[in-house]
């Protein structure tokens, strides 16, 4: 992420997850891609890039972290304010594991994460079929009064995906 009010709030967002989770954040896919390919002391358990880049954007990283057999079984989270049709279809048949646009509110943001961790303790972040690809706030659960996470692809309806109430400590 290149803007510094995004990534705060993002590790804002991350800390409210996952108290004790290490995050490391880099400005651009240059500094991004040298980091990983230098050997960073702590390998990352999920990567979040952004399409938006500076230097090297988020599909030339994307390319070259699948095209290295280190990174390959790395989950990719793109998050990103792009919705459209051809960068969801590129970044998943580029081997992103889940599709986040930008939430609107903390809230949302910390819900989305939140879900996202609940899928990388269950070993279900990894790559998978275009329906779960797509991550969105789409309701407000009026039973519990918080919004729930769904899966959407860019064709069909949404499903509510279920949770558990652990959290994994991840980058």
């Amino acid at each position: 992420e290149d803007d510094p009010d995004d990534t705060q709030m993002f590790i804002e967002a991350l800390t409210d997850v996952h108290p004790n989770i290490f995050i490391s954040s880099f400005e651009n896919g240059n500094i991004l891609l040298q980091e990983l390919v230098s050997g960073m002391s702590i390998s990352p358990d999920v990567i979040f890039m952004d399409i938006n880049m500076p230097f090297k954007n988020g599909m030339e990283c994307l390319k070259e972290l699948r095209n290295d057999l280190r990174f390959h079984r790395i989950p990719i989270v793109m998050f990103t304010t792009s919705s459209t049709k051809e960068d969801i279809m590129e970044t998943y048949y580029g081997g992103a594991s889940r599709y986040i646009t930008k939430p609107g509110t903390y809230r949302e943001l910390v819900d989305l994460l939140t879900q996202v961790f609940e899928l990388a303790f269950q070993g279900k972040l990894f790559k998978t079929d275009l329906f779960n690809f797509v991550m969105r706030v789409s309701q407000v659960n009026t039973a519990k009064g918080k919004p729930t996470v769904a899966r959407s692809d860019i064709n069909t309806g949404f499903s509510n995906l279920s949770g558990q109430d652990n959290m994994p400590t991840a980058l």
